[in-house]
């Protein structure tokens, strides 16, 4: 692991002015045609998600401790999904999550998050925006 000492994680939190902006707390379906091939049944096509939060968030707080509610059209208030209803997801899926650069503490950043769908896993990669 590299150290950053710059960005310490015991250091006193770097001052950000919290992000104000449109395009929060919306999964848009970002899935590129080359993943649409006809070979695979449509239930069994994978689908790419992206979205973006405001660290410290109740949204994205909801994100981070229950991604799988957080993808679904109206099962979280305020976040509204690509996907409309649960039954478009995988029943109790494997969830396997990624963080880019976790080293980056989360006060006052954006967080953008890819998740990928197929009929039995979510993957999900977040990544912390650079608040420097």
């Amino acid at each position: 692991m590299v150290r950053h000492p710059e960005r310490d994680p015991y250091d006193p939190p770097p001052q950000f002015e919290p992000y104000q902006g449109p395009g929060f707390n919306h999964w848009d379906d970002i899935t590129p045609p080359i993943f649409d091939d006809e070979n695979t049944p449509n239930e069994r096509k994978p689908r790419l998600l992206a979205a973006k939060f405001e660290s410290s968030s109740r949204e994205a707080e909801i994100f981070l401790h229950d991604p799988v509610s957080s993808l679904v059209n109206g099962a979280v208030e305020g976040i509204s999904s690509a996907i409309q209803d649960a039954s478009e997801l995988p029943r109790d899926p494997y969830i396997a999550t990624l963080v880019i650069n976790h080293h980056r503490r989360l006060d006052y950043r954006v967080i953008r998050a890819t998740a990928m769908v197929d009929d039995e896993s979510i993957g999900i990669t977040i990544h912390k925006e650079d608040g420097s």
